[in-house]
């Protein structure tokens, strides 16, 4: 996920193992109860043992990019880079609720609050459930309405918890409609795909607060 802009504010400064100093940060990029942990490079080995064996009983053990990948979609959240770019402004993707436009200033500060004034962006990112047929969306697919060109798929996977074939995308705002009926052309063939507006996984975020 990398260091959130406002993590080390509302993290909390605890010992950790050896490290007296880690900040932990309850944030989560998996859809779980999760949190972050930034320490010194110099401790980061041995917490690392530590956790994974006072953790072993539990069932602890790690995972990789590809199985984040599959979590995040599966939960709607966008990763930088991917899904999110300079090119958006934070009300395309919906991120604009972390933006308080009456801070007395900030950098973009301008810029954000004629994008606001310009009333709903012209593209939302949106969750599509694919008709896959086996072959997961990667990312740049074409995304069809009515034979239309309708946006382009930013992430793609399957999602295993939730038994689907799952693609972020950026969708046009006339057709984002929750349940629009679209097509995503994978591999060459247009597949059909359902827009949800809300994530695959506990849209209500339930998990998260556990």
């Amino acid at each position: 996920m990398g260091a959130n802009a406002f993590a080390f504010l509302s993290g909390r400064e605890m010992e950790l193992g050896a490290c007296p100093n880690a900040i932990v940060v309850r944030v989560s990029f998996t859809g779980e109860l999760g949190y972050e942990i930034y320490l010194p490079a110099d401790y980061q080995r041995g917490l690392y043992e530590e956790l994974t064996t006072q953790g072993r009983a539990l069932g602890l053990r790690p995972f990789g990019s590809r199985a984040l990948l599959s979590l995040r979609v599966e939960k709607g959240f966008p990763s930088w880079g991917v899904d999110l770019s300079p090119d958006y402004s934070p009300f395309e993707p919906g991120l604009d609720r972390f933006v308080r436009l009456d801070k007395p200033d900030f950098i973009g500060k301008a810029a954000t609050q004629a994008r606001a004034a310009a009333g709903a962006p012209k593209e939302r990112l949106v969750t599509l459930t694919v008709e896959a047929d086996g072959t997961d969306c990667f990312g740049g697919e074409a995304i069809y309405r009515n034979g239309e060109l309708a946006g382009y798929v930013t992430s793609g996977t399957y999602g295993h918890a939730v038994k689907e074939s799952l693609a972020l995308g950026y969708v046009r705002s006339p057709h984002v409609e929750d349940g629009a009926a679209l097509e995503v052309e994978v591999v060459g063939q247009r597949r059909p795909a359902r827009l949800s507006t809300r994530p695959r996984y506990d849209p209500d975020g339930q998990r998260m607060r556990g």
